[in-house]
């Protein structure tokens, strides 16, 4: 009985992982277009609030300063003028974020994709390895079972043929 939980179980979580990777790949080709949304969403709050010390503790700083870029398309596209004060990337030349940012999460969902595909691999062969255990385990059972069986008919024919059975 546990055996059987543990294959459903494992089936059903075969299932989701191949959907979700289903989805994630029809979902790629709109990452841009929610980069594009999510950053104009953030840069309006910003503008809306209108200081730089507002800035300092958004999403948008840490990703122009983990990405040392400034801006979304380049720095000129900017809800507030860049500055150093209020752009994450204080270098010579800064260049806008769109593009560091898309090939950031391509990479990231190249490796989580990778990742999907290892653990499936794994899963799969748990199913089987559950599957052999399963059957190893019903033919042993089959085989108890048909030996008890043939004990029985064997001492109900001495009984019936007259044999006494002495314990």
């Amino acid at each position: 009985m546990l055996l059987k939980t543990y294959f459903a179980m494992l089936v059903i979580l075969v299932i989701l992982e191949i959907s979700v990777g289903i989805a994630a790949y029809g979902k790629r080709d709109a990452i841009p277009g929610l980069i594009s949304d999510t950053w104009a969403t953030s840069a309006k709050d910003i503008y809306t609030k209108g200081n730089s010390t507002f800035y300092l503790n958004t999403p948008l700083y840490t990703i122009e300063k983990t990405l040392q870029c400034c801006g979304f398309a380049d720095p000129t596209n900017y809800p507030v003028p860049a500055t150093p004060v209020n752009c994450g990337f204080t270098g010579p030349v800064p260049v806008g974020c769109k593009t560091l940012l898309e090939n950031k999460l391509e990479g990231s969902l190249s490796s989580i994709g990778a990742a999907g595909i290892v653990i499936g691999v794994i899963e799969i062969i748990g199913l089987i390895f559950s599957v052999v255990m399963f059957r190893k385990i019903a033919s042993k059972e089959n085989a108890q079972n048909a030996l008890l069986n043939e004990a029985w008919r064997i001492n109900r024919t001495k009984v019936q043929y007259g044999y006494s059975i002495s314990f």
